[in-house]
């Protein structure tokens, strides 16, 4: 088996595979007819931000769960409940990294389209991935995780 920082650098890269180069790909050439996007010079800055930042978030969530042997790719629980490091702060870091790589492209490109890259993201999270990994973990950590999700929010480290 790989590493948890190979793991974690794999996640990572599929997730701005397709999150922030596939989905917007496919954007921009339905919506400008062709594959050379419509570039803000100063939206290139401001879209490196939030993707790198959420790139961080990604990995080291990513290499902290991979770390305490759990899979990176679906919504099955862990071997155990991992509650500390990055998923100390918020439940859900590799979420809130996908969702803010998402916003990359549409501050780097003048395609009010690519807006639904992060919306479709905050929706699939918020709806389908999120309350199906609570059920498993809720089945598989019971009172374990009702105290987790008691004191650490899901997105926003404000408890």
């Amino acid at each position: 088996m790989a590493s948890p920082a190979r793991r974690a650098l794999l996640y990572t890269v599929v997730v701005i595979a397709v999150w922030v180069v596939g989905l917007p790909a496919a954007l921009i050439v339905d919506e400008a007819g062709s594959a050379a996007p419509p570039w803000r010079w100063w939206g290139i800055g401001a879209g490196a931000v939030p993707l790198l930042a959420g790139a961080v978030i990604s990995y080291r969530a990513g290499r902290h769960l991979a770390a305490a042997g759990s899979g990176l790719f679906g919504v099955r629980p862990p071997g155990r409940l991992v509650i500390d490091g990055p998923y100390g702060t918020v439940r859900n870091p590799q979420d809130v990294g996908s969702t803010l790589m998402a916003l990359g492209p549409p501050l780097a490109v003048d395609l009010p389209i690519l807006w639904m890259v992060p919306l479709v993201g905050l929706v699939y999270f918020a709806l389908g991935v999120e309350p199906l990994e609570d059920r498993h973990m809720l089945e598989a950590f019971e009172d374990e995780f009702r105290e987790y999700r008691s004191r650490v929010s899901r997105w926003i480290p404000i408890r």
